[in-house]
Protein backbone atom coordinates (compact mmCIF):
# COMPACT_ATOMS: atom_id res chain seq x y z
CA UNK A 1 0.00 0.00 0.00
CA UNK A 2 2.89 2.34 0.71
CA UNK A 3 3.89 2.11 -2.94
CA UNK A 4 0.46 3.45 -3.96
CA UNK A 5 1.05 6.54 -1.83
CA UNK A 6 4.43 7.19 -3.43
CA UNK A 7 3.00 7.44 -6.98
CA UNK A 8 3.06 10.89 -8.37
CA UNK A 9 -0.33 12.18 -9.34
CA UNK A 10 -0.29 13.76 -12.82
CA UNK A 11 -3.48 15.55 -13.78
CA UNK A 12 -4.95 14.21 -17.04
CA UNK A 13 -4.59 17.56 -18.82
CA UNK A 14 -0.85 17.39 -18.16
CA UNK A 15 -0.66 14.00 -19.87
CA UNK A 16 -2.09 15.57 -23.03
CA UNK A 17 0.34 18.51 -22.94
CA UNK A 18 3.27 16.74 -24.70
CA UNK A 19 0.91 15.51 -27.41
CA UNK A 20 -0.42 19.03 -27.98
CA UNK A 21 3.11 20.41 -28.19
CA UNK A 22 4.05 17.78 -30.80
CA UNK A 23 0.97 18.57 -32.87
CA UNK A 24 1.82 22.26 -32.80
CA UNK A 25 5.43 21.59 -33.82
CA UNK A 26 4.40 19.27 -36.65
CA UNK A 27 1.80 21.77 -37.80
CA UNK A 28 4.45 24.50 -37.98
CA UNK A 29 6.80 22.25 -39.93
CA UNK A 30 4.02 21.29 -42.36
CA UNK A 31 3.11 24.94 -42.93
CA UNK A 32 6.75 25.85 -43.49
CA UNK A 33 7.10 23.14 -46.10
CA UNK A 34 3.70 23.75 -47.68
CA UNK A 35 5.23 25.23 -50.81
CA UNK A 36 7.50 22.24 -51.35
CA UNK A 37 4.86 19.49 -51.55
CA UNK A 38 5.37 19.39 -55.32
CA UNK A 39 8.95 20.48 -55.92
CA UNK A 40 9.66 21.75 -59.43
CA UNK A 41 6.02 21.75 -60.48
CA UNK A 42 5.43 25.42 -59.69
CA UNK A 43 7.39 26.41 -62.83
CA UNK A 44 5.31 24.29 -65.22
CA UNK A 45 3.22 25.90 -67.93
CA UNK A 46 0.16 24.25 -66.38
CA UNK A 47 1.12 23.35 -62.85
CA UNK A 48 -1.19 20.34 -62.57
CA UNK A 49 0.09 18.71 -65.79
CA UNK A 50 3.59 17.78 -66.93
CA UNK A 51 4.70 18.54 -70.49
CA UNK A 52 4.42 14.85 -71.37
CA UNK A 53 0.89 14.70 -69.93
CA UNK A 54 -0.14 17.75 -71.97
CA UNK A 55 1.34 16.25 -75.11
CA UNK A 56 -0.28 12.90 -74.37
CA UNK A 57 -3.72 14.40 -73.84
CA UNK A 58 -3.47 16.49 -77.00
CA UNK A 59 -2.35 13.46 -79.02
CA UNK A 60 -4.98 11.14 -77.54
CA UNK A 61 -2.50 9.03 -75.64
CA UNK A 62 -1.23 9.02 -72.11
CA UNK A 63 -4.63 9.16 -70.47
CA UNK A 64 -3.76 6.16 -68.36
CA UNK A 65 -6.72 4.14 -69.58
CA UNK A 66 -4.63 1.36 -71.09
CA UNK A 67 -1.84 1.37 -68.52
CA UNK A 68 -3.22 -1.43 -66.38
CA UNK A 69 -3.77 -3.60 -69.46
CA UNK A 70 -0.29 -2.90 -70.81
CA UNK A 71 1.34 -3.59 -67.44
CA UNK A 72 -0.38 -6.96 -67.43
CA UNK A 73 0.85 -7.92 -70.89
CA UNK A 74 -2.12 -6.87 -73.03
CA UNK A 75 -1.13 -4.90 -76.14
CA UNK A 76 -2.78 -1.68 -77.28
CA UNK A 77 -4.38 -1.32 -80.72
CA UNK A 78 -1.20 0.13 -82.25
CA UNK A 79 0.86 -2.86 -81.15
CA UNK A 80 -1.80 -5.28 -82.39
CA UNK A 81 -1.94 -3.60 -85.82
CA UNK A 82 1.86 -3.51 -86.06
CA UNK A 83 1.93 -7.26 -85.45
CA UNK A 84 -1.26 -8.10 -87.37
CA UNK A 85 0.48 -10.40 -89.88
CA UNK A 86 2.53 -12.22 -87.26
CA UNK A 87 -0.58 -12.62 -85.10
CA UNK A 88 -2.59 -13.90 -88.08
CA UNK A 89 -5.46 -11.46 -87.49
CA UNK A 90 -8.62 -11.96 -89.47
CA UNK A 91 -10.10 -9.00 -91.38
CA UNK A 92 -12.72 -8.68 -88.63
CA UNK A 93 -10.02 -8.53 -85.93
CA UNK A 94 -8.04 -5.94 -87.91
CA UNK A 95 -11.16 -3.80 -88.33
CA UNK A 96 -11.85 -4.00 -84.61
CA UNK A 97 -8.29 -2.92 -83.79
CA UNK A 98 -8.61 -0.02 -86.27
CA UNK A 99 -11.85 1.09 -84.58
CA UNK A 100 -10.08 1.08 -81.22
CA UNK A 101 -7.18 3.08 -82.67
CA UNK A 102 -9.62 5.62 -84.15
CA UNK A 103 -11.40 5.96 -80.81
CA UNK A 104 -8.05 6.94 -79.32
CA UNK A 105 -7.81 9.72 -81.92
CA UNK A 106 -11.21 10.98 -80.77
CA UNK A 107 -9.78 11.03 -77.26
CA UNK A 108 -7.33 13.69 -78.46
CA UNK A 109 -10.28 16.05 -78.94
CA UNK A 110 -11.32 15.46 -75.35
CA UNK A 111 -7.70 16.00 -74.34
CA UNK A 112 -7.84 19.43 -75.96
CA UNK A 113 -10.72 20.45 -73.68
CA UNK A 114 -9.01 19.02 -70.62
CA UNK A 115 -5.75 20.89 -71.28
CA UNK A 116 -7.59 24.12 -72.12
CA UNK A 117 -9.64 24.01 -68.92
CA UNK A 118 -6.64 23.04 -66.76
CA UNK A 119 -4.77 26.02 -68.25
CA UNK A 120 -7.69 28.34 -67.45
CA UNK A 121 -7.86 26.98 -63.90
CA UNK A 122 -4.13 27.49 -63.46
CA UNK A 123 -4.42 31.11 -64.66
CA UNK A 124 -7.22 31.82 -62.17
CA UNK A 125 -5.10 30.57 -59.27
CA UNK A 126 -1.94 32.29 -60.54
CA UNK A 127 -3.72 35.66 -60.69
CA UNK A 128 -5.48 35.26 -57.35
CA UNK A 129 -8.90 35.12 -59.01
CA UNK A 130 -9.86 31.59 -57.97
CA UNK A 131 -13.17 31.57 -56.13
CA UNK A 132 -16.28 29.37 -56.12
CA UNK A 133 -17.88 31.24 -58.96
CA UNK A 134 -14.82 31.16 -61.21
CA UNK A 135 -13.66 27.61 -60.65
CA UNK A 136 -16.85 25.57 -60.20
CA UNK A 137 -17.71 25.28 -63.89
CA UNK A 138 -14.11 24.55 -64.88
CA UNK A 139 -13.72 21.85 -62.25
CA UNK A 140 -17.01 20.26 -63.32
CA UNK A 141 -15.92 20.30 -66.97
CA UNK A 142 -12.54 18.78 -66.11
CA UNK A 143 -14.29 16.09 -64.06
CA UNK A 144 -16.68 15.19 -66.89
CA UNK A 145 -14.62 15.03 -70.08
CA UNK A 146 -17.45 13.31 -71.95
CA UNK A 147 -19.67 16.37 -71.50
CA UNK A 148 -17.93 18.08 -74.43
CA UNK A 149 -18.51 17.45 -78.10
CA UNK A 150 -15.17 16.02 -79.23
CA UNK A 151 -15.81 17.10 -82.81
CA UNK A 152 -15.93 20.76 -81.77
CA UNK A 153 -12.29 20.81 -80.66
CA UNK A 154 -9.85 22.26 -83.20
CA UNK A 155 -7.48 19.83 -84.88
CA UNK A 156 -3.98 19.45 -83.40
CA UNK A 157 -2.55 21.51 -86.29
CA UNK A 158 -4.92 24.45 -85.73
CA UNK A 159 -4.76 25.02 -82.02
CA UNK A 160 -2.48 26.52 -79.47
CA UNK A 161 -3.89 24.42 -76.61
Amino acid sequence: MASDCNRTFIPSFMKAYPVCVMIMILGSVCQAEEGSNHPGQQAREIKALSDSEISGYLDGRGMGLAKVAELNGYPGPDQVLDLATQLGLSPHQRAKAERLKNSMKRAAHLGYWLVRDERRLDVLFAHGQANDENITLLVQQIGKPGSRDPASAPSRKHRNA
